[in-house]
C-alpha cells in the first residue's frame, strides 16, 4: 500500500496534463460504450468522466501495485498505457458508484 507522500506524488503537474489528456481520449469512449450512443454523456461530461476515472484509476494501480505483476513495461510511452487502462477502471468504478447512488436515493425516495 502506497504511502500518504506517494500518492502525493501523483499529482505533480505532468501527471495532472497526462490526465487531462486521457480523460478527453478516454471519457468519450466510456461514454459511448455506457450509453451505446455517439455522443455518450456529452462532451463536457465524457471528459470530467475520464478525468475522474483516469485519477481513480491510477491511484488504484499505485494501491495495488498492478504495474509490477505485468509481464511487460507499460511506462514505456509518454501517455502510458497503463494511464489509458487507469481511466477506463476509474471511470467505470465512478460511473458504478453513481449508478448506486443514483438507485439508493431513488429507492429512498419512493420510501
Amino acid at each position: 500500500m502506497p504511502t500518504v507522500e506517494e500518492l502525493r506524488a501523483l499529482f505533480t503537474p505532468q501527471n495532472i496534463a497526462t490526465w487531462l489528456i486521457v480523460g478527453i481520449i478516454i471519457g468519450p469512449f466510456v461514454g459511448m460504450l455506457l450509453t451505446r450512443k455517439k455522443e455518450g454523456y456529452g462532451r463536457l461530461t465524457n471528459t470530467a468522466i475520464g478525468l475522474i476515472g483516469a485519477v481513480v484509476g491510477m491511484i488504484l494501480l499505485k494501491m495495488f501495485n498492478v504495474a509490477q505483476h505485468l509481464p511487460f513495461n507499460l511506462r514505456q510511452y509518454a501517455i502510458t498505457a497503463e494511464d489509458l487502462a487507469a481511466a477506463i477502471v476509474g471511470s467505470l468504478l465512478f460511473l458504478t458508484v453513481i449508478w448506486i447512488l443514483k438507485k439508493l436515493l431513488t429507492r429512498s425516495k419512493k420510501d
